[in-house]
């Protein structure tokens, strides 16, 4: 598990981080890879297990944009945020049975402000309905900041 910190007077930084695919590939894998360190300053993001751990009690936004998602008549998909295993928030794209069979294409953008206490990780799942997705650098991003204490 990264190193957590207990305390605000204990922290020179505000927790952030940014991670990546890097394949250029589709796939289907869940949990989502994100398997390049873009930036992390406070080593919350586990690359073994794709997650990002709360460093510091607060809410955190948190962004992923999965680029491109492809998808064909009665086919869907869905990346799921998760908070400690827990489904908290998704984003679907699907075409009905009366679509062509062409492959179709999707981007999803999707940030939400989550209540973390230390410890608690997200990280993101995707169910696919036969749908896949895009692995590289540009198209699949997870990001988050700390951006106030809890309430």
């Amino acid at each position: 598990m990264p190193r957590l910190i207990t305390s605000a007077t204990a922290m020179t930084k505000v927790p952030s981080f940014r991670a990546t695919g890097s394949t250029a590939n589709y796939t289907q894998l869940s949990p989502v890879t994100f398997d390049t360190v873009v930036f992390d300053n406070m080593g919350g993001y586990d690359t073994t297990n794709k997650r990002y751990y709360a460093q510091l009690s607060g809410k955190y936004l948190i962004s992923v944009n999965m680029g491109i998602i492809r998808y064909a008549a009665s086919e869907n998909g869905y990346p799921w945020l998760r908070k400690n295993g827990t489904n908290i928030y998704y984003a679907y794209v699907a075409q009905d049975a009366t679509g062509d069979n062409a492959n179709s294409y999707a981007s999803i953008c999707m940030s939400i402000i989550v209540d973390m206490a230390y410890g608690d990780y997200v990280d993101l799942s995707f169910n696919q309905g036969n749908a896949d997705y895009y692995q590289n650098t540009s198209e699949l991003q997870f990001c988050g900041q700390w951006i106030a204490p809890l309430d």
